[in-house]
């Protein structure tokens, strides 16, 4: 897996490379004192993110640590009493310890989360060491920590769930899962990060989950079966046609890679480093994310857009590029759906830079362009979404329902987020474009052909003097790509042999056939690579008699038990689903 020089410098994710970044990147050797960036201060003044009374206050809460959170899994049947533990229990007892003369504060429930089942405290890490109180305390939550009773995690990445509002039958997607600073992720895949993913998941024990190695940006369709299949009308049918249908989802999660500026409180290391054009870089990229989540989603669905950055290119700039992009979607107001949570609107107007030396004196991407000579026009990796949209877009858009966080407002890191819906009514004309009429009509038709016609295969213009029409063949990509779930379509199915079901047999035998050439079975059956898994009865002797053995008590799930071999006779080893 190939790795860029730059990304090599910063030491990549993980491993021997995250270790060596270098002094410049520890936190524990950046000194208050040395944490600032005149770029830093130049930039975010001039995007006016925040009123200039409160300019100071956030950036002292910037140079303070980060307070070390945790949350209570709200999914386990003793989260209530957990919680009720640490409050009535440890909280008293942590209550007016004094260390080396100074009153630590106990814990505190963070005021917006449900139920009050999160939790932060300000300590350091010699406190956590010495103190005998916080030592036990410290010791209880690495436990339950262990168990999957309760998640370390930071106040504004408690968000974004939250904002989901999953449901039991929804289907969720997390595209850009990955346990770590999002600072240092690639754009290709890492099957390191993959496994700790797995690692970290096995905590909750959830026979629904699927992990894949994937680039979000290009996620392909996932095409299921459905359970009804088509016969033809033939007294014996020789072929069957099984309708599929695109996996799309009701909730997608798109906390995308980022700069990071948000979490300087806890990387020190970004104050030395940090420039704007990390965010002008990242644009593209998290454009594409955003907008093949758009792609997968079901109609009335949502998606929550996060990054840890306050950074407008990375945030409101790609949310109007999604929504321009992409008819059919509106951004949804959520600023009073956790009512303690204190929050900013998010910005209508933003001031993007070109270079290092935070030069915005361009305001419209026009007037860059027309400041290059020609022969550098082409070289330019700036873009027309770099730039914010007019007034009347901005208005229409709903910019201002996206939700920013600032770490001086309730002790957290820097956070954005935006809340994306899929109407269920077509032609709606809430989202508004700078292009030509011509242009969205030919957009809405063609979000339209997606949602109402079935995949077809590309017809290529063949022949020397064959016309090439960017256009036509990015729209021909879409309808590629994009099978929506109300349209089923139809694939053959290979040949089988059906044994309509008799009296005497309960159910038919099926023996399917290979589509090509490769050697058949003495069953007339495909060759599997691996033996298929088989349930076996619950009141099978060899399953009786391992209960009776191990004397496991009524509750065990003997109807799960399976066995793994070509015919499901009896086993050697039994498996547990």
């Amino acid at each position: 897996m190939t790795r860029s020089k730059k990304s090599a410098r910063r030491g990549g994710r993980g491993g021997k490379q995250g270790a060596d970044r270098g002094e410049g990147w520890r936190t524990d050797v950046v000194e208050k004192t040395d944490m600032n960036n005149e770029r830093f201060e130049k930039y975010y003044k001039s995007q006016n993110i925040l009123p200039d009374n409160e300019w100071e206050s956030f950036m002292d809460a910037m140079r303070n640590p980060l307070p070390t959170t945790f949350r209570v899994a709200g999914s386990r049947q003793a989260a209530r009493l957990l919680n009720n533990i640490i409050k009535d229990v440890h909280v008293p007892h942590l209550a007016g310890v004094v260390f080396e003369g100074q009153t630590i504060s106990p814990p505190e429930q963070i005021p917006w989360y449900p139920e009050g089942l999160a939790w932060q405290f300000n300590v350091s890490k010699k406190v956590l060491r010495k103190s005998p109180e916080f030592k036990k305390f410290h010791s209880f939550l690495v436990f339950e920590t262990e168990v999957g009773n309760i998640s370390r995690q930071e106040a504004v990445s408690m968000l974004p769930p939250l904002f989901l509002e999953v449901e039991p039958h929804h289907r969720v997607i997390d595209m850009c899962a990955a346990p770590g600073s999002k600072r240092f992720t690639l754009k290709t895949p890492d099957h390191k990060r993959t496994h700790l993913l797995i690692h970290q998941s096995a905590r909750l024990p959830s026979p629904a989950l699927m992990v894949t190695n994937l680039d979000a940006s290009i996620f392909p369709a996932i095409k299921i079966p459905s359970e009804q299949t088509v016969f033809p009308s033939d007294t014996k049918p020789r072929v069957a046609a099984k309708k599929q249908y695109q996996l799309l989802f009701d909730r997608i999660l798109c906390d995308v890679p980022c700069s990071g500026d948000g979490t300087m409180r806890k990387n020190p290391g970004i104050w030395k480093h940090w420039q704007p054009m990390d965010g002008n870089g990242l644009h593209s990229l998290q454009l594409r994310i955003l907008q093949r989540a758009m792609r997968m989603l079901k109609k009335d669905g949502r998606i929550v857009y996060s990054t840890c950055s306050l950074n407008p290119v990375e945030n409101e700039a790609v949310v109007t590029a999604a929504l321009k992009s992409i008819p059919g979607f509106e951004l949804i107001d959520m600023s009073t759906h956790l009512p303690g949570l204190i929050h900013r609107p998010g910005v209508t107007s933003w001031k993007p830079t070109v270079d290092r030396s935070i030069n915005t004196e361009f305001p419209t991407y026009d007037d860059y362009i027309e400041s290059l000579p020609e022969s550098k026009r082409a070289e330019s990796k700036m873009s027309e979404s770099h730039w914010p949209p007019t007034p009347s877009e901005a208005e229409s858009l709903n910019l201002s329902r996206c939700l920013r966080i600032y770490p001086h407002l309730q002790d957290t890191g820097g956070f954005f987020i935006a809340i994306l819906q899929k109407q269920s009514q077509k032609g709606s004309t809430s989202v508004a474009t700078s292009k030509k009429p011509s242009e969205t009509k030919r957009q809405a038709d063609m979000v339209d052909h997606l949602e109402t016609s079935e995949v077809k295969k590309p017809k290529l213009a063949t022949g020397p003097d064959a016309p090439l029409n960017v256009d036509d063949m990015q729209t021909q990509q879409m309808e590629d790509a994009e099978e929506l779930l109300d349209e089923p379509t139809e694939e053959a199915v290979t040949a089988v042999d059906i044994e309509l079901p008799s009296a005497a047999a309960s159910a038919p035998e099926i023996r399917f056939k290979p589509k090509g050439k490769g050697k058949a079975s003495d069953g007339g059956g495909t060759h599997f690579k691996e033996n298929p898994y088989t349930y076996i009865a619950q009141d099978d002797p060899i399953v009786k008699a391992c209960v009776d053995s191990f004397d496991l008590n009524t509750d065990f799930p003997a109807s799960h038990m399976l066995v793994r071999n070509p015919v499901g006779s009896h086993p050697l080893a039994i498996y547990d689903q």
